[in-house]
């Protein structure tokens, strides 16, 4: 249902260890709810892509608990934090990250193949999704080959591999030009609203800000 709650953020605190300590993120504490797609906006080094990492267990903050589908992540043991993510989160980053040598559809069929989907059925379902994006041209070009809107797309494609109940993007349209990052920003939308999909990205681009649902501020590591 659209008006649960996906993920819920509390008082989350980030101190990165040094001579000088930086503290990224300082009380940050928020509700997303299934279905929705959220914006997170703030100025480079305000805490954005720490905040996404957190979320999405990639990171383990100073203080404070992300629960997310019901579970508190942020302490669990390594091999189970690593079975949540991969059973939860699909992540989509602004440098694509795909294996440049490997297909559009290699690119995807691994990521089904990491979460027990294989052979033939991981095959279909690969090209099923690059499908939906428009992509049965680019399913068999080298990833390298691909355009960056395409690549983005393959790699929204992959990140939807298993199905997963969230969807983060750490910064998803910043190498496109103005009509991809539009394409990209619809299609991240569309992920929201027609399938279910919690969205949570990272961004300052008021492409992704005039079709999200909500927009929050971040600054200098507090909202």
């Amino acid at each position: 249902m659209q008006n649960e709650i996906a993920v819920a953020v509390r008082d989350l605190r980030m101190t990165y260890p040094g001579a000088r300590p930086v503290h990224a993120l300082k009380g940050v504490s928020l509700d997303v709810r299934q279905g929705e797609m959220l914006l997170v906006m703030g100025p480079s080094g305000s805490g954005k892509s720490t905040l996404l990492s957190i979320i999405g267990g990639l990171l383990t903050p100073t203080a404070g608990s992300v629960i997310a589908s019901g579970t508190e992540i942020t302490h669990l043991p390594r091999k189970e934090s690593a079975r949540f993510r991969l059973q939860n989160f699909g992540y989509v980053f602004q440098s694509f990250n795909l294996f440049s040598s490997m297909t559009g559809a290699e690119n995807v069929e691994l990521a089904f193949d990491i979460r027990g989907v294989r052979g033939r059925k991981a095959r279909s379902a690969a090209r099923e999704l690059l499908s939906q994006f428009g992509l049965n041209e680019q399913a068999d070009r080298a990833a390298r080959d691909l355009s960056g809107g395409e690549q983005q797309r393959v790699a929204i494609a992959r990140a939807l591999a298993g199905n997963p109940s969230a969807v983060l993007a750490d910064e998803p349209t910043s190498q496109l030009d103005a009509d991809n990052g539009a394409i990209v920003a619809n299609i991240l939308s569309e992920l929201a609203h027609k399938r279910g999909t919690t969205v949570i990205i990272a961004a300052h681009d008021d492409r992704i800000r005039s079709v999200a649902d909500r927009a929050v501020q971040l600054d200098d590591g507090r909202l």
